[in-house]
C-alpha cells in the first residue's frame, strides 16, 4: 500500500496540545523555532497562547512541531512514498524530502511569518471560509466582493469548500450572504496583498543550501508531483500570493496509488479534508 505523508498548515486548532506535549518531551529543533522567534517557552502557552498569534512565532512553531513528528514516525519504521503539506506545511514537506535541512526549515518559516507579518498590518484583511458552494456561486460572492475591496480565492481545500482572503471590507459583505465562517488567522494569507513579503523570503530561500530529494513533493500551486529541489523556492515563493489547490494535491496523491495518508504534526483539520476529499482513504495521526 503505498502511503503519503502530510504536514499540517497554520490554521491548525489542535495546535495547543500539540505544542504542550512538545514542549513536555523537550526538542532541539523546538528550542530552534523559539529562538527563531524571540518568544520564551513559558511565553507560548501563556494568556491563551497569545503569542501564537503573531505570524513569525506561529510558523516555525508549527514547522518545528511537524517535522519532530515526521522524524519520530520515520524511526519507528515509516516509509512514505509521497509527502505533501497543506500551505505553510509545504515547506515542512520540501525539509523532510531532503531540499533543505529541519534547522533551516524552521529558521526560514521565522522570515516567512515576519514577511507575511509585515505585509499583514499594512493590509488589514482576513480569510473566510465558505462551505456548499459551487463555481456559479463562488464567482458570484467575488464580484459582490470585489465591489468593496480586494478578494481573491485562497485554497480550493475540498468539493464545494473553498477559502477566501482579502481585505476585511470584502469579507463582511458576502459573509451574511453565504455559509461561511471566519478563520482565526492575523492577515489576508494566499492573497496578492502579500506581494511584500517575497523579497525577504526570496532572500532567505536563496541563501539555502539546497540538497537533493529523496523522495517526491506534491506541490500544492498544481498538484504536480516533483522530484527536483529545485522547483522548491520558486513554489513556495509563489505560495505566498496564489491560491492553495489542495483538492489538486490528494487527487495526484489518489492517482498515484495512495491508500494511506498519515498526518504529521497537528491533525484534526488535514484528517477532515483527507475525508471530504477521499472517502475511501485511510488516514492515521500521530
Amino acid at each position: 500500500m503505498k502511503t503519503a505523508l502530510l504536514f499540517s498548515g497554520q490554521g491548525e486548532r489542535t495546535l495547543h496540545a500539540a505544542l504542550r506535549q512538545g514542549l513536555a518531551q523537550g526538542s532541539p529543533l523546538l528550542e530552534r523555532a523559539l529562538r527563531a522567534s524571540d518568544c520564551a517557552a513559558d511565553r507560548l502557552l501563556s494568556d491563551g497562547g497569545r503569542a501564537l498569534e503573531f505570524s513569525h512565532v506561529l510558523q516555525p512553531v508549527v514547522i518545528a512541531l511537524s517535522l519532530m513528528d515526521a522524524i519520530r514516525l520515520e524511526n519507528q519504521g515509516l516509509v512514505a512514498d509521497f509527502l505533501a503539506g497543506h500551505s505553510l506545511g509545504e515547506l515542512a514537506a520540501w525539509a523532510f524530502a531532503g531540499a533543505m535541512t529541519p534547522e533551516d526549515a524552521v529558521e526560514i518559516a521565522a522570515v516567512r511569518g515576519r514577511a507575511m507579518g509585515r505585509a499583514a498590518r499594512a493590509h488589514e484583511g482576513g480569510m473566510l471560509a465558505l462551505t456548499d458552494i459551487d463555481e456559479t456561486g463562488l464567482q458570484h460572492m467575488l464580484a459582490i466582493g470585489r465591489a468593496k475591496g480586494r478578494l481573491d480565492a485562497a485554497a480550493y481545500n475540498a468539493p464545494r469548500e473553498v477559502v477566501l482572503t482579502g481585505t476585511l471590507t470584502a469579507l463582511q459583505a458576502i459573509a451574511p450572504l453565504c455559509q461561511s465562517r471566519r478563520l482565526n488567522v492575523a492577515g489576508p494569507w494566499h492573497s496578492p496583498l502579500m506581494e511584500e513579503a517575497k523579497p525577504e523570503f526570496a532572500a532567505a530561500l536563496k541563501s539555502l543550501s539546497i540538497g537533493q530529494l529523496i523522495r517526491p513533493v506534491v506541490s500544492g500551486l498544481d498538484g504536480a508531483c516533483l522530484d527536483d529541489a529545485r522547483e522548491m523556492a520558486p513554489r513556495l515563493l509563489a505560495q505566498l500570493t496564489e491560491p492553495l489547490r489542495w483538492t489538486a494535491v490528494l487527487a495526484t496523491l489518489a492517482s498515484l496509488g495512495v491508500k494511506r495518508f498519515v498526518v504529521a504534526g497537528p491533525s484534526r483539520a488535514l484528517r477532515y479534508l483527507i475525508r471530504r476529499n477521499l472517502p475511501w482513504a485511510e488516514v492515521k495521526t500521530i
